[in-house]
């Protein structure tokens, strides 16, 4: 199950990786054409919302892993929608967010257990 924990785990940070790079507004990345100011409020207003998105998903990946760090299950499911899956490289899938939450704190007990 630990290994199977750790590959959903990587399939999660790859998905999130890609959110990451998907969500790379090409707006913000260069200077729009157009002289006319009114013309370039729409570009400015986007880009300015995409910077909050992104900022936005990066602070939902790192808070998630922050829960994930410290053991607590219940908080990092919580980023979870309720037909979550983690899909291990074998095995079969771990469907909703409950059940992965079962899987995680079996694997936080397994790597800390309390005395």
């Amino acid at each position: 199950m630990k290994k199977h924990l750790w590959a959903g785990m990587g399939l999660l940070a790859l998905a999130a990786g890609t959110v990451m790079l998907a969500s790379r507004d090409p707006l913000t990345a260069r200077q729009p054409v157009a002289t006319n100011q009114k013309a370039d409020e729409p570009v400015k207003e986007a880009a300015v919302e995409r910077a909050a998105d992104r900022a936005a998903i990066r602070k939902t990946l790192q808070d998630f892993g922050a829960a994930f760090q410290k053991g607590d299950a219940a908080a990092a499911v919580a980023f979870l929608t309720s037909g979550a899956e983690l899909i291990p490289e074998e095995g079969q899938p771990v469907r909703g967010r409950d059940a992965i939450q079962k899987a995680f704190a079996d694997h936080f007990a397994k790597k800390h257990p309390k005395a």
